[in-house]
């Protein structure tokens, strides 16, 4: 599974930021969760994306619940649906943070 990519705007989606630590240490197939991004994004409900913490580190994948906008951010909430072995985890971050370093520069 790959990052749901958005070719119009030129970047690819993914749940990244800071979790309860109960869901970063230790997630559960089926939990919901909320998310709160400090800008206001249009998440494609339904889809499963996958879950990292600020520094790209990947967590898990999720399904996009529902997303509502305040004023200057915005709450998404997530179902877990796939857990990640400790090589799918390196692997996924690797390809977060390469990812991440061409959108940077791009």
């Amino acid at each position: 599974m790959r990052p749901f990519f958005d070719e119009k705007r030129q970047f690819y989606w993914l749940i990244k930021g800071r979790y309860d630590q109960g869901i970063a240490q230790n997630p559960k197939i089926g939990e919901t969760f909320t998310v709160e991004k400090k800008a206001l994004f249009h998440y494609p409900v339904a889809q499963v994306l996958p879950v990292c913490t600020d520094d790209f580190e990947a967590l898990m994948y999720a399904r996009v619940l529902s997303y509502k906008q305040t004023s200057s951010s915005t709450l998404v909430t997530c179902q877990v649906i796939k857990l990640l072995t400790q090589e799918e985890k390196t692997a996924l971050t690797k390809y977060l943070q390469t990812t991440a370093q061409l959108c940077d520069k791009g």
